[in-house]
C-alpha cells in the first residue's frame, strides 16, 4: 500500500513537471470589440450584392441565432459570379484578429477571402501594393466558413477589416468582432499640455507602446514582431513613466539572455548587447530590484568581459561594423563615433551596477 502511494506521488510530480515544462498561461486579456461603423460595400449588380451590412454594427453574443437568419437576420452577401464585400472600421488601432458567425450557407465549403488593414487603403490592397504584404503576420488570406458557427482568425495589429465572399452562393454574417489581445496594464502616468495635438501624438504613443506588450515587449505588433534590444531601450523608459514596473520587462530582457551566449551579440548587433546592458541598469535604476539585478550577475560579468577585448590601448572603442539606426548607417564616422559613446555610457552603467551588487566594476584596459 505504501508502495503504491510512492508510485502515485511520483507520477503526480512528473505530470506536474511536465505541465510547467510544456505549459504556460498567456499573460494577455482576450477581448471582443465590435465594429463602430461600416466604410464601404461593394456595388450591387446582377452578379453580386451586400444587404443590411449595418447590422454587423448591432451588440452580438458570440453565437448565431439560427431562428434569426431563418426570418432573414444578419448580413446577407450574395456571390453569383462576383465577390461580394464589406468592409468595417473598429474605431481604433487593435492587436489580434476577428471572428466571424457564419449563418446558413447554400453551398458547403464557402469561402471568404479577409483582409486587415491599419488604413482603408491598404485593406483594400493586392498584396505586393501600398506595402502590403503577408511578412511577419498573415494580412491577406482565404478561409473555409463554417454553417452556423464561428470562425476566429489573425494575428496582426490593425484597426479595419474587409471580408469577400469569394465562392459562388449567399452567406448569412451574423458578425464580425475583432479579438483583442492586450496586456492589463492601466495607465499610471500622463501628460497634457496646452496643445492638443501634441496631447494626441502622446496618448498614440502610449497606445503604440501598450500594443507593443505581447507575449515581450515588440518593435512591432504588425512587422517585425520581434524582440529588438535596440527598439526596446526607449520602450522600456517609456514604460517606466507610463505604464511603472511591469513584469513583461523582466521576461523580455531575460528571453535575450536565455537565447544569446555572452560571448556573441544579441540580435547579432554589438550596439544591442550594449542596449540590453543598459536596459538592465536602467530598470534597477527605477525599480530599486537588486535580486533581478543579482540575478544576472554572473552573465553581466561575462558580457563585459568579452567587450574588454574591443577596447583599445587609448580606450576608443573597436567595434567593426557598428550599428546605430537606419538613417545614419551610411555615415560610418557618425556610427563610429556613435559606438564609442554608446560603450562609454554603457561602461558607466557597468560601474553603477557594480557599485550596487558590491563588487568591482568592469574592466576597461586590453592590456589586462
Amino acid at each position: 500500500m505504501k508502495k503504491r502511494a510512492s508510485m502515485t506521488c511520483a507520477l503526480i510530480c512528473v505530470a506536474a513537471f511536465n505541465s510547467s515544462a510544456l505549459e504556460s498561461r498567456d499573460p494577455r486579456v482576450r477581448s471582443f470589440v465590435m465594429p463602430t461603423r461600416v466604410v464601404w460595400t461593394s456595388a450591387e449588380s446582377d452578379t453580386s450584392s451586400v444587404s443590411d451590412a449595418d447590422s454587423l454594427l448591432s451588440p452580438k453574443y458570440g453565437q448565431v441565432p439560427e431562428g434569426a437568419f431563418k426570418q432573414g437576420g444578419g448580413c446577407r452577401m450574395v456571390n453569383r459570379g462576383e465577390p461580394a464585400s464589406v468592409l468595417v472600421d473598429f474605431g481604433r488601432e487593435l492587436h489580434g484578429g476577428v471572428a466571424l458567425a457564419s449563418g446558413p450557407i447554400s453551398e458547403k465549403g464557402m469561402k471568404v477571402r479577409v483582409r486587415f488593414g491599419e488604413s482603408v487603403a491598404e485593406t483594400m490592397a493586392e498584396l505586393g501594393e501600398r506595402g502590403a504584404c503577408n511578412d511577419h503576420a498573415i494580412r491577406d488570406s482565404v478561409i473555409e466558413l463554417p454553417a452556423l458557427g464561428t470562425h476566429e482568425l489573425g494575428n496582426t495589429g490593425f484597426r479595419f477589416a474587409r471580408i469577400d465572399l469569394v465562392t459562388e452562393g449567399v452567406l448569412s454574417l451574423d458578425s464580425i468582432r475583432a479579438v483583442s489581445l492586450m496586456r492589463d496594464m492601466p495607465r499610471l502616468g500622463s501628460f497634457r499640455c496646452s496643445d492638443q495635438r501634441l496631447n494626441e501624438v502622446w496618448d498614440t504613443a502610449a497606445h503604440t507602446l501598450h500594443l507593443c506588450c505581447q507575449e515581450y515587449i515588440w518593435d512591432g505588433i504588425k512587422r517585425d514582431r520581434l524582440v529588438w534590444m535596440g527598439d526596446m531601450h526607449p520602450e522600456v523608459m517609456a514604460m517606466m513613466a507610463v505604464f511603472g514596473p511591469q513584469e513583461i520587462v523582466n521576461a523580455s530582457l531575460d528571453y535575450m539572455q536565455k537565447t544569446t551566449p555572452a560571448d556573441q551579440w544579441m540580435n547579432g548587433l554589438p550596439s544591442y548587447t550594449l542596449w540590453w546592458l543598459r536596459c538592465q541598469h536602467d530598470w534597477y535604476y527605477y525599480t530599486g530590484d537588486l535580486e533581478y539585478l543579482k540575478g544576472h550577475h554572473e552573465y553581466i560579468v561575462d558580457v563585459f568581459d568579452h567587450l574588454d577585448r574591443y577596447i583599445g590601448t587609448n580606450h576608443a572603442c573597436t567595434l567593426q561594423k557598428g550599428f546605430l539606426d537606419w538613417p545614419t548607417q551610411a555615415n560610418r564616422p557618425a556610427v563610429d563615433a556613435g559606438m564609442h559613446a554608446l560603450m562609454l555610457m554603457t561602461y558607466e552603467n557597468g560601474v553603477a551596477m557594480a557599485e550596487a551588487l558590491g563588487v568591482h566594476p568592469p574592466k576597461t584596459n586590453p592590456q589586462r
